[in-house]
């Protein structure tokens, strides 16, 4: 009995001890929950009116009692269903952005992450339907399930180089979305990745992928131009759910009927499981820059060369319909035979 005793009180004191570590803020709207042991500082809810359009700065650092507390992170559901925020700065002082931190912020319309953030967690920007475009800096490694699904507005984004996994449903039901860049870092889409992106019209999968969960590009129902770059042909992998059902819809609804595919790949894609989703295999021969880079390069000429006068703005448009004229040419490239 007395050691339970003893057991308890030093529970207790754990305990006592552990909360005095923390301490709630509230300042300018935003509440923080406060760590007096290392000064750091999590955002955790926030009081701003539904009816005002509001453009957030988030500090990097608040003071309280005389003490500077450096904000790291935007904690869980911080800003969820913040109807009335129009547009937010994160600071470089945050690390992670939250699970559902800014989950159904329907107003938002742009969001600047720093090259500090290294984690975005899981439905963290779900369902924000403004979003337009989201810039993703090279210091995030990784992004949970769900982070940008139904953001309905989202047209086009970069997935850094630093990611190795598209997690289930990052991307999933972003219907307005037309064009996504997957990098050589990534190694795995899993499940329903990309489903449900109705707009999205073409994707080249690098070559350093190699698995693909079902249903990551279902219901793309205008992607008609599917290209993977991988010598070897991606794991094609089931999904079992909690009732043993198997699901298999890699690229159900999907109109491409044609895999382009490395030259000398082309045998092994045909007798694969890439053969049940596509009936026609073509190989491609590989050019010495991959078209993103030509591309790239000759915007990049074109914004360093563009003159200060309207009148010579030409220049820039012809430098983008050589870009596009390569793009042509190396798409006749890869369909041709030898």
């Amino acid at each position: 009995m007395k050691k339970m005793l003893l057991l308890s009180l030093l529970l207790a004191l754990c305990v006592s001890s552990a909360m005095a570590e923390k301490v709630v803020i509230f300042i300018e709207n935003l509440l923080y929950s406060a760590d007096t042991e290392t000064n750091t500082a999590t955002v955790t809810d926030h009081e701003i009116a539904p009816n005002v359009s509001m453009r957030l700065t988030i500090p990097s650092s608040i003071t309280y009692g005389g003490v500077e507390y450096s904000v790291k992170n935007i904690g869980f559901g911080a800003f969820c269903a913040c109807t009335s925020l129009k547009s937010v700065t994160i600071p470089n002082s945050v690390d992670s952005i939250g699970s559902s931190a800014f989950s159904g912020c329907t107003s938002l319309q742009s969001v600047t992450i720093p090259n500090s953030v290294t984690s975005i967690q899981y439905n963290a920007f779900s369902d924000c339907t403004s979003l337009q475009s989201i810039s993703i800096p090279n210091s995030v490694t990784s992004i949970g399930w769900s982070a940008f699904s139904s953001c309905t507005s989202l047209k086009s984004v970069t997935i850094p180089n630093s990611v190795t996994s598209i997690q289930y449903s990052t991307f999933a039901d972003c219907s307005s979305l037309q064009s996504v860049f997957i990098p050589n870092s990534v190694t795995s889409i899993v499940e329903a990745a990309f489903s449900g992106c109705t707009s999205l019209q073409s994707i080249i999968i690098p070559n350093s992928v190699k698995s693909i969960g079902a249903g990551a590009f279902a219901d793309c129902k205008n992607l008609c131009n599917i290209t993977c770059s991988a010598s070897l042909p991606p794991a094609l992998k089931d999904y079992l759910d909690k009732d043993k059902k198997v699901y298999t819809d890699f690229f159900k609804g999907v109109p491409c009927h044609t895999l382009y595919v490395p030259e000398e790949s082309v045998e092994l894609y045909k007798n694969s499981r890439w053969a049940e989703w596509f009936s026609e295999i073509q190989g491609y021969k590989e050019l010495e820059n991959e078209p993103e880079e030509v591309i790239e390069e000759v915007l990049e000429k074109g914004q360093e060369d563009e003159p200060e006068k309207e009148s010579n703005h030409t220049i820039l448009y012809t430098l983008l319909a050589i870009a596009a004229l390569i793009w042509i040419l190396y798409r006749h490239i890869k369909s041709y035979k030898s």
